[in-house]
């Protein structure tokens, strides 16, 4: 009895056709393709990754994943393996390193999934490696430019904050010169805004850190040094720190800390000027909306009688509580 096997041979062919293509993309991917079986033994490697790790297909078919493994690098990968193995994920990716022929390490980036049988068995895992030399050599070239800029940022602040400090002594020389109390008064407001500015420099050198300010430890050393050099006895004015963390800008740091040395020297100059004893309080919180409260208040001599609260900097001359 006579069959027709046309379409049997098409789909042979078709068959055929495709397995070719699969060959040729496994040969001749440009990373490294393997397939590798459950106990670690290579069963299938293309071009790329012989080229790789220096072995031929050959000498690669009678080894195991393991014999070319970096030994500290060995452990995490046969984990993952177990894992995949174990259900518990169904890919994963790490660097890693194979030992060449030639006894030099290879660095790679490993992505590894695993193929399983109708029952759901292990049959193999096919893994595709990726020569991260290049990669490796470029982050440590990326690493060491960006020490050196850190390195060339923090010299800047700490010349900056040297040069602060000349200015700040050249003005307190020229205040102990001055026998005129107006002009002394305003060189010390001076000194105590230059040295704002010079504190969040050195901050700056000493945290190597120059994108974001802690305000809050900012403006807690700023105002316990302001609050210690201008009280008239030591522990008559007390000074409560309520401040929450928040980070700024610089350029948001630096206006803050002159707000806060203001206020604080304005309190302490006007508010406890006959001596009374008291407390000064500085707020910082982080409220709604993205915005944050800064905030100064005193138990001092308060605000006059006959003081009309049009604008808060109007009078500088009085205490009370400043926002």
């Amino acid at each position: 009895m006579a069959q027709d096997v046309t379409e049997a041979k098409r789909a042979k062919e078709a068959l055929r056709d495709v397995e070719e293509r699969f060959a040729g993309a496994f040969e001749y991917a440009p990373i490294g393709v393997v397939l590798v079986a459950p106990e670690g033994r290579w069963l299938s490697v293309n071009r790329a990754l012989c080229e790789l790790v220096g072995y031929s297909e050959v000498d690669l078919l009678t080894k195991t994943f393991q014999d070319i493994t970096h030994p500290e690098d060995l452990e995490a990968d046969l984990v993952n393996l177990r894992r995949l193995i174990a259900g518990e994920i169904r890919s994963y990716q790490m660097e890693k390193r194979y030992i060449h022929a030639q006894g030099h390490l290879v660095p790679v980036l490993l992505n590894v999934s695993l193929v399983r049988d109708a029952q759901g068995g292990p049959l193999y895992f096919i893994a595709q490696v990726q020569d991260s030399t290049e990669r490796k050599r470029s982050e440590a070239a990326l690493e060491l430019s960006l020490h050196e800029k850190e390195g060339l940022l923090k010299e800047v602040h700490h010349r900056v904050k040297n040069n602060l400090q000349v200015i700040h002594s050249l003005l307190r020389l020229e205040t102990s010169r001055s026998e005129e109390l107006a002009t002394r008064s305003v060189l010390k407001e001076m000194q105590g805004r230059i040295h704002s500015m010079g504190l969040l420099h050195e901050m700056l050198y000493q945290t190597g850190k120059f994108a974001r300010v802690n305000l809050a430890d900012y403006l807690g050393r700023l105002a316990t040094q302001l609050v210690r050099a201008q009280s008239a006895s030591p522990g008559v004015v007390g000074l409560v720190l309520d401040l929450s963390p928040v980070q700024v800008q610089i350029d948001q740091a630096i206006p803050a800390g002159l707000i806060v040395n203001e206020l604080l020297s304005n309190s302490l100059k006007h508010g406890f000027a006959d001596g009374r004893s008291g407390e000064l309080r500085l707020v910082l919180r982080r409220e709604a909306a993205g915005l944050v409260r800064l905030q100064v208040s005193d138990t001092g001599a308060g605000l006059p009688a006959d003081f009309e609260a049009s604008s808060p900097w109007q009078n500088p001359g009085v205490s009370g509580s400043r926002h």
